[in-house]
C-alpha cells in the first residue's frame, strides 16, 4: 500500500493499523512506524536516517537510496524478514532500548 498523503493523526493511526510493515524514507516516518511496534526498513537518503537506525541498532534494515533502488531482491528478502521476525524485532527493540516506548 503506497500513501500519498495522511492528513490527520487519526488517518495515520488507521493506515498503520493496516499494514504488516514499513518502508520509511523520512526520519519521522521511521521514529513513528518505530513506536507503532511496526517492522520498518529504511531508505537512508540523509544520514539522521542511518544514525536513527543505528541507535536502535536496525542497521541492517537500512538501505542507501542505491541499493534500494539497484537490489530489489535484497529489500524484498529483508522485507519478508522482518514481517516474518517481527516479534523478535519488537521484543529486541523493548528490551535493549530503554528509551523506546511504545505507544500504548
Amino acid at each position: 500500500m503506497i500513501v500519498e498523503r495522511i492528513s490527520s493523526e487519526e488517518e495515520l493511526f488507521k493506515f498503520y493499523g493496516k499494514v504488516d510493515a514499513v518502508i520509511a524514507a523520512r526520519m519521522h516516518t521511521a521514529i513513528t512506524s518505530v513506536i507503532c511496534d511496526l517492522p520498518t526498513l529504511t531508505v537512508a537518503w540523509q544520514d539522521k536516517v542511518s544514525s536513527f537506525m543505528q541507535l536502535m541498532d536496525n542497521s541492517n534494515f537500512n538501505f542507501t537510496v542505491s541499493e534500494f533502488v539497484s537490489d530489489s531482491d535484497l529489500v524484498v528478502n529483508k522485507l519478508l524478514y522482518i514481517i516474518d521476525n517481527s516479534h523478535d524485532i519488537i521484543e529486541k527493540n523493548r528490551k535493549e532500548r530503554p528509551m523506546y516506548q511504545p505507544l500504548a
